[in-house]
């Protein structure tokens, strides 16, 4: 969501969706007194209470301020891969997938995903966030001579396809492979003055990362 006058199509959309995937309802909706959120007639359309909380009194959204701190002191596991902050969104991402796939007590020691479907997540394709990896070229644009592969970094999973999201670093673009190589113990070194050697080899390393990147979806 780049704006906030998406946030009612967002809404709508993630009710819709519960609606549909878990036949569940939304009954209560809590939120600030953000403009975005008073839709009124969309409420009393479907059945939701709606309830706000006071000006200045965050506390009032307990569940969601502290499950927002968990996600952000996640995020932070970010540093080690060297990932500059441009791609926050992708370590949001990531780590909420690696949440939902954790036991918690809060839940009796059951995962949010297993609750959700009722069955246990798969986690043998979980990957480092940030390793560098090789992502296979496709055959029809490759020559015999061209290379095999691209020499990527990881950046998560595409949601609703069996590929990864990587980041090219000699063309900076992103796109999605199926046939990818990890080597989750090497990193690329990203400093805030540059660009820098990997860990464990030279390399050109793409110039002026902070840029905006295309994404290719």
């Amino acid at each position: 969501m780049k704006l906030k006058s998406d946030a009612r199509e967002f809404l709508h959309n993630f009710i819709m969706c519960v609606r549909n995937q878990f036949t569940k309802g939304i009954k209560v909706i809590r939120t600030d007194n953000a403009k975005e959120f008073c839709w009124k007639d969309f409420y009393d359309l479907n059945g939701i209470l709606h309830q706000r909380s006071c000006n200045e009194t965050p506390q009032q959204n307990s569940i969601v301020e502290r499950k927002h701190q968990h996600i952000l002191n996640i995020t932070c596991l970010m540093f080690q891969s060297n990932l500059p902050k441009v791609f926050w969104s992708y370590a949001f991402l990531h780590y909420v997938h690696l949440i939902n796939c954790l036991p918690s007590p809060v839940i009796q020691n059951k995962c949010p995903y297993e609750l959700m479907y009722e069955c246990m997540p798969g986690i043998s394709d979980t990957r480092i966030l940030g390793c560098v990896c090789f992502a296979s070229t496709l055959e029809q644009n490759r020559h015999k001579l061209d290379p095999r592969a691209r020499k990527c970094i990881f950046l998560g999973f595409k949601q609703g396809t069996k590929g990864c999201v990587v980041l090219d670093v000699n063309f900076r673009e992103i796109f999605v492979s199926r046939n990818v190589v990890f080597y989750e113990t090497f990193f690329y070194n990203i400093s805030d003055k540059g660009e820098q050697e990997t860990v464990h080899e030279n390399s050109d390393f793409t110039r002026q990362i902070y840029d905006d990147l295309p994404v290719q979806k």
